[in-house]
């Protein structure tokens, strides 16, 4: 939580005294202090608390949150917990369901992108990824070689590399053949002493024999007492033949000989509590380039099940998943689910069937085979076999809906649990009855849904369930024994099959595998991390009741928040992630607060943090599997703070934008005029001024100052002289953001000085290119009369304010022409926010807005390809490129692609990357570890180093432009300020873009000069 590391150094004393005067704990802070930054190891109780949560049913406080940023201050952290036996948990992404990755001791989390780091090799077949790269990073960076790692969990694009490790994550498709204990080339890990094993370097090898001797003798030791009890090696190889995580991994003594690939392939599956995995070797696997799924419903689960059977050895399954009938009852909305089956009994069943191949004919072939093996089978209904991305990705959106569907219909207050069970397939149908049956006796009934991977029978059950009492929890520990019972004493199935041990199945490890093998895998602890500190009480824990302990609790906060199960599938595409707090920290944070109320200290926190960080891009509620849009909840928590002067002077400004927009530009041209008359020293003595009277503007205002826009011809006249030129009505009216009607370009503006002064010429404003692309591709329009008095609104509700931005939002609705009103005619917007917005308004049910992609893509690109187009052939051929005759395409710039979030939201990412590849030499290059600059509207002008963080991504993908001129698009002006100040490289809007690119169309505007 970088922002507020000073907040966290001194003045929040209440975590530096609950670890005791002289306890070990106390100790362990003082020594750690020694190595690390105090910054990084955090103590304020809410922050620990928001930092530690995760998606398991168990809440527990870490004394301590220890951010580290590379090995050495990992073997700082080991070090000392070794001294004082310190128990430490190390933190992946937080989307463990079982509890492995919460502790009460200390919990380390790992802070820099040296833990992201992602290296390709042999053409795709070999990746090495840091713990902390999602496995989505990871695919991404292999899909142009055609390829992906084995693991393919649920979580995949969230869940991070260490945890996939850490828990043996398996998935839909991977089974037990494509697991990480199947796919690893090599490890590098860091032991409990704080050596350092490279299992792919021979030198290091050699090293670890030599200091190591006795743990490696007694690694041979626990391998030659496994492989001389036969009945214990058999249990071994018949339980790992199925999925299977409970426990430690056995078959890591029975696969191998060298005492070494043990180490290696036992710290797979073990959570964490036996070795700190620090960078992860894949053999990668192929990703077939023909898929093709259908949906298949059977009348009961027993006929479903044997089609399973036969059906999982068809040459191509890929998977085999299946659902009951309370599973797919709340998944009847989505799109191409068959409406027939909405009729079906409560015995109906749901399977799912996706065939793989290289090659389009074998693809198709397969799935012949396959229906010829369906008609051996009485089905309810089978749908063909999709093989278009639009059907195929939806069949999968069935599947994946499930789990969301009883998470968004559950009962506030209650806690959505998912519970992960193997049987032997050819019982997998007695099993999911018996399943069901513990259910109905615990009184879950309707309350549960199974669903899972049949094709290696791993059952999922989620349960909505109410831990708040006393009843509640003996009757969820009631179900858990039947449960137990039921999968270990009738079916000799598997606890746990792909989720990991974690605490609620710690305990009965011993009842699954047996005291024999229990006792190895005590050994296996012991020999690994002999002084206890990994991960303690987690996969060995003899406490019989520490899967009821520190259960969580959710006390409602706000309707919105109340469904969020604390999954962190949000954290990913927070910009202020690993810099203040994420989506699923703000939603902790307001239930903490719902259970205790803040401190004065915990309120100013909680308001820099949680309020005034969030950038309010909503891209959390696109990933989010309940729909929670936590950047609203954040502008709803503003709008309560308020005061009853400040929502007047809201209003006053909303309706006079023009004296706002006035004043914005005058202090706009003071700084400048400071910065470019007095000199930098006199800029930054104005910044401190300006701090000191309570402005928390950015230096970069003051030191890379941005000129006020001075080119209002657009916004101000109500015909464009192309109309007036060529006669006719104007296609389209133009209203720009009041960005850019403020903001000019920046005081060293690459754009400006490799494309305008250079060359001679004034920098081309936005609106102005717009115009003289217009005049290039004959198109017609007009500016919105009195534009600069008009707001969208969205400056007003970004801050909380609604009613004001509603009324700018009404007022600029009565400005506009009939014609727009009644959706006859467009309304364009330059800045993708904005119009966004007004996409979205109420007031503007009926207009078809236009943001800057659509625009371009739609009516722009046909026009300049093939030059004065009339309206008519508008449509014609959208793809088409312009001439090499009429581009001025510079083989030299590389030209990176930023999509504004709101683009992002509103799906048009590959419109704007079609545009950009029509007028450039070489394809563009997209930063996809950046998905919002951060500049969240005016938040960039006062914490540019927020801005900075969110960019890190995309500032890496302009840096390894090495010898190449870079020129960073984007479609938002605020965006631009950002991309300029930080990037390095030239920054400007699409428009002037393409103006660029189409130089030598004529004619231009009169407004270039």
């Amino acid at each position: 939580m970088q922002a507020t590391a000073e907040n966290n150094a001194d003045q929040h004393k209440e975590g530096l005294d609950a670890l005791g005067c002289n306890t070990p704990h106390r100790r362990f802070y003082e020594r750690l202090r020694q190595s690390l930054p105090s910054e990084r190891i955090v103590r304020n109780s809410l922050a620990r608390e928001v930092m530690s949560r995760d998606a398991s049913l168990y809440r527990l406080l870490p004394r301590l949150v220890v951010l580290v940023r590379d090995e050495r201050e990992v073997q700082a952290v080991l070090e000392a917990a070794r001294a004082y036996r310190i128990g430490i948990t190390f933190r992946a992404a937080g989307t463990s369901l079982s509890g492995q990755a919460v502790t009460d001791e200390v919990l380390v989390q790992l802070d820099t992108p040296f833990w992201r780091r992602v290296r390709i090799s042999q053409r795709g077949a070999r990746i090495a990824l840091g713990p902390s790269t999602t496995g989505g990073t990871a695919n991404a960076a292999l899909a142009p070689f055609g390829r992906k790692i084995g693991p393919d969990p649920a979580s995949v694009a969230s869940a991070q590399i260490g945890g996939i490790v850490a828990n043996n994550a398996s998935g839909m498709c991977c089974g037990t053949e494509q697991n990480s204990y199947r796919t690893i080339e090599s490890l590098r890990l860091v032991l409990f002493d704080g050596t350092i094993l490279d299992t792919g370097s021979e030198e290091s090898r050699a090293d670890f024999r030599e200091s190591h001797a006795e743990m490696l003798e007694d690694l041979r030791a626990i391998a030659k007492d496994l492989a001389t009890d036969n009945a214990l090696r058999s249990r071994v190889i018949e339980k790992h033949k199925m999925k299977n995580t409970m426990g430690y991994g056995l078959n890591a003594f029975l696969d191998y000989d060298d005492p070494i690939d043990m180490l290696e392939h036992v710290v797979v599956g073990s959570e964490g509590s036996l070795a700190f995995v620090s960078e992860v070797r894949y053999r990668t696997v192929i990703d077939a380039r023909n898929k093709a799924a259908c949906i298949v419903f059977f009348p009961d689960f027993e006929s479903a099940c044997q089609a399973v059977v036969r059906l999982r050895d068809c040459e191509g399954i890929a998977a085999l998943e299946i659902a009951d009938r309370e599973a797919f009852r709340g998944i009847q909305h989505v799109a191409h689910f068959p409406a027939a089956a909405r009729g079906y009994d409560e015995r109906a069943t749901f399977l799912l069937l996706d065939v793989h191949a290289d090659e389009r004919a074998t693809c198709v072939r397969r799935c012949a085979e396959v229906v010829r093996v369906l008609e051996e089978f009485s089905v309810l209904y089978r749908t063909d076999f999709a093989v278009d991305a639009v059907r195929y990705s939806a069949y999968w959106a069935m599947r994946k809906e499930m789990y969301p569907s009883l998470g968004k219909s559950r009962a506030p207050g209650t806690f959505f649990m998912q519970e992960d069970l193997v049987f032997p397939l050819e019982r997998l149908a007695e099993g999911a009855a018996a399943f069901r049956a513990v259910f109905d006796r615990h009184g879950y009934g309707k309350e549960g849904i199974i669903f899972g991977h049949a094709r290696d029978g791993n059952l999922h059950a989620c349960l909505a369930l109410d831990l708040s009492h006393e009843g509640g929890v003996a009757r969820y520990e009631a179900m858990v024994e039947d449960l137990v019972a039921t999968v270990v004493d009738r079916f000799d199935g598997a606890l746990k099959g792909e989720h990991g041990t974690g605490r609620n199945m710690a305990p009965f490890v011993v009842r699954e595998w047996g005291a024999k093998a229990f006792a190895l895998m005590k050994r296996v602890k012991t020999t690994l991390d002999p002084v206890g500190i990994l991960n303690p009480g987690v996969v060995i824990n003899e406490d019989p009741s520490v899967h009821l302990a520190h259960l969580k609790t959710f006390p409602q906060v706000a309707s919105a928040a109340d469904a969020c199960t604390e999954c962190g599938f949000c954290e990913r595409v927070c910009p202020t992630s690993s810099y203040t707090m994420t989506p699923r920290q703000r939603v902790v944070a307001l239930r903490r607060r719902a259970e205790k109320k803040f401190s004065s200290d915990e309120e100013a926190w909680f308001r820099v943090a949680a309020l005034e960080s969030c950038v309010g891009d909503s891209l959390c509620h696109s990933v989010c599997p309940v729909g929670i849009d936590v950047g609203e909840l954040m502008r709803e928590e503003r709008a309560q703070k308020h005061h009853a002067l400040a929502r007047w002077l809201a209003m006053r400004m909303a309706r006079n934008m023009a004296f706002v927009a006035r004043a914005a530009r005058f202090l706009l041209a003071c700084i400048f005029f400071v910065r470019r008359r007095l000199g930098l020293d006199a800029a930054r003595l104005l910044h401190k001024a300006a701090r000191m009277c309570g402005q928390t503007l950015a230096e970069e205002m003051f030191v890379r100052p941005l000129r006020p826009a001075t080119s209002r011809k657009v916004s101000k006249k109500a015909d464009w002289p192309c109309v007036e030129k060529e006669g006719g009505e104007a296609s389209f009216v133009f209203f720009p953001s009041c960005a850019s009607r403020v903001f000019g370009v920046g005081w060293d503006n690459i754009w400006e000085s490799e494309w305008g002064s250079k060359r001679g010429k004034k920098p081309v404003s936005t609106e102005e290119a717009l115009t003289n692309l217009c005049f290039k591709g004959g198109v017609r329009g007009q500016g919105l009369g009195r534009s600069h008095a008009h707001c969208c609104g969205l400056a007003f509700r970004s801050k909380g304010f609604f009613a004001a931005a509603d009324a700018a939002t009404e007022r600029l609705y009565r400005a506009l022409p009939k014609e727009v009103r009644a959706g006859k005619k467009p309304l364009l917007c330059d800045a993708a926010p904005c119009a966004l917005r007004l996409q979205q308004a109420e007031a503007f049910k009926g207009v078809k807005v236009l943001d800057a992609i659509s625009f371009a893509k739609t009516i722009l690109l046909p026009r300049l390809a093939n030059g004065k187009d009339s309206d008519k052939d508008n449509d014609k051929d959208n793809n088409k490129s312009p001439s090499n005759a009429a581009v001025v395409k510079e083989a030299e710039t590389a030209v990176v692609a930023h999509l504004p979030c709101a683009s992002r939201r509103a799906g048009l990412e590959q419109d704007f990357l079609v545009v950009l590849e029509a007028f450039s030499a070489q394809p563009p290059l997209v930063a996809t570890k950046t998905l919002c600059c951060g500049f969240g509207g005016d938040l960039g002008l006062k914490d540019a180093a927020l801005n900075r963080h969110a960019l890190a991504g995309l500032i890496e993908c302009v840096r390894q432009q090495e010898g190449a001129s870079t020129v960073v698009v984007s479609a938002s002006h605020t965006c631009e300020i950002g991309l300029g100040w930080h990037s390095g490289a030239a920054c400007c809007s699409i428009f002037q873009w393409l103006d660029r690119r189409t130089e030598s169309l004529t004619p231009l505007s009169p407004f270039s000069t």
